[in-house]
């Protein structure tokens, strides 16, 4: 599976879309952090194989990332938490982002070349 659909979404994490595009094949999901103070949404078209992630604190938008190029989508889950992640190449360079949605969220995204 290149990307999850939204039924594999919603079992693994609990969470349903709050946007579909059905066109674009487009997904969006937003958490919520346990103190309400944290808004991560995340979004990804299996068209356009891009994935966006936008992370706000009390209502500020402190971080709006997208990336095309996406080669899949995944779910992991190790001894820290559970959550997305996308594998990226961009000219011949491989990037990932993960993106944790428990215990809490957290995202991380890089691109390191192999030069």
């Amino acid at each position: 599976m290149d990307f999850p659909t939204t039924d594999y979404i919603l079992a693994e994490f609990g969470i349903e879309p709050v946007e579909q595009e059905a066109e674009i094949a487009l997904s969006s999901y937003c958490v919520i952090s346990k103190e309400g103070d944290l808004k991560l949404n995340f979004s990804f078209s299996e068209v356009f194989r891009s994935f966006q992630v936008r992370l706000c604190i009390d209502g500020r938008e402190i971080m709006d990332f997208t990336s095309e190029n996406v080669h899949r989508i995944e779910i992991y889950r190790d001894n820290i938490g559970e959550g997305i992640r996308a594998i990226f190449e961009i000219q011949g360079v491989k990037a990932e982002c993960v993106v944790r949605l428990n215990p809490d969220i957290q995202c991380r995204w890089w691109l390191l070349s192999a030069e």
